[in-house]
C-alpha cells in the first residue's frame, strides 16, 4: 500500500491502535446501565465509561497529517479489550466512514457558503473587512457585534459597518442585542453527498472484507511505520 493510497492513513491508525491497545492509559471499559427510579416506574439508562487516551491519539493523527483533516476518526470502541478483533476492525471502518462523510460534507458546505459571500461582496472596496467578517460567521455561526469587534480588532462603529454590509448583501440577518446570524443553510441532496464519498466508502470496506483482524499486517503496513516515534 503506497503513501498516496486513500486507506494508508487508516492503516497507520490501525497499527497505532495495535501498539497502544495494552497501554493502561488507552484501555476503554464498557459502559453500564444503572436503574433509574422514577415516581411512576423505573428505567435503565446507558452511562458511558470514563474516556481514556483515544482522543489524544486522534489529535496526534490529524496534527501529523497521518489521516485526513477530520478529528475523531478513531472511535473509543477499538480500545475495548472485551471485543473480538473483527468487531473492533468493523467499528474502526464504520466510525471512520461516518466521521469522514460528515467532515467532507461540512467542507463542501463551507466552500459553497464562502463562495456565495465572495460573489455577493465583490463590489466592495478593496480595503473592506466585510469578507473577513463573513468568514468568521461561516466558521462560528451566530455571532454578536461585540464578538466581531474583538475577533477582527474593529471599533464598535467598524463592526456595525461590516454587519450592515453583510445584511445589505442578503448574507446575514441582524437580530436584537447585536446578534448576527446566517439564514438556514440549504441541505445537500443525498445524491450529491453520495457522489463525494462513494469511492471513500468502498475503499474503507476493503479493510474488513473476509473478517480481517485489526492488525498492521492485515492493512499492508509494517508495525515500524506506525511506531510512536513516527508520529
Amino acid at each position: 500500500m503506497g503513501p498516496d493510497h486513500p486507506l494508508h492513513g487508516l492503516a497507520r491508525a490501525a497499527a497505532a491502535v495495535d501498539l497502544l491497545i495494552r497501554a493502561p492509559d488507552f484501555a476503554e471499559g464498557a459502559g453500564h446501565e444503572p436503574l433509574l427510579f422514577l415516581p411512576s416506574r423505573s428505567i435503565r439508562h446507558y452511562v458511558a465509561s470514563e474516556p481514556a487516551g483515544c482522543w489524544d491519539l486522534n489529535l496526534v493523527l490529524v496534527a501529523r497529517g497521518i489521516v485526513p483533516p477530520a478529528t475523531g476518526l478513531v472511535p473509543r470502541t477499538v480500545f475495548r479489550l472485551d471485543l473480538a478483533d473483527v468487531k473492533r476492525a468493523a467499528a474502526l471502518v464504520d466510525h471512520s466512514n461516518r466521521e469522514a462523510l460528515a467532515a467532507f460534507t461540512n467542507f463542501e458546505r463551507t466552500e459553497s457558503v464562502l463562495g456565495r459571500g465572495r460573489d455577493a461582496l465583490v463590489g466592495l472596496s478593496r480595503n473592506a473587512r466585510t469578507f473577513e467578517a463573513w468568514t468568521l460567521l461561516v466558521a462560528l455561526g451566530p455571532t454578536t457585534r461585540k464578538q466581531l469587534t474583538q475577533a477582527l480588532s474593529l471599533s464598535r462603529a467598524g463592526a456595525d459597518i461590516q454587519a450592515r454590509a453583510l445584511a445589505a448583501a442578503g448574507l446575514v440577518v441582524l437580530g436584537t442585542g447585536g446578534l448576527i446570524t446566517l439564514p438556514s443553510p440549504v441541505r445537500l441532496s443525498r445524491l450529491r453527498r453520495a457522489s463525494i464519498t462513494v469511492r471513500f466508502v468502498r475503499l474503507l470496506r476493503i479493510s474488513i472484507s473476509q473478517g480481517q483482524r485489526l492488525t498492521a499486517s492485515s492493512h499492508g503496513v509494517s508495525i515500524n511505520e506506525a511506531s510512536l516515534c513516527d508520529f
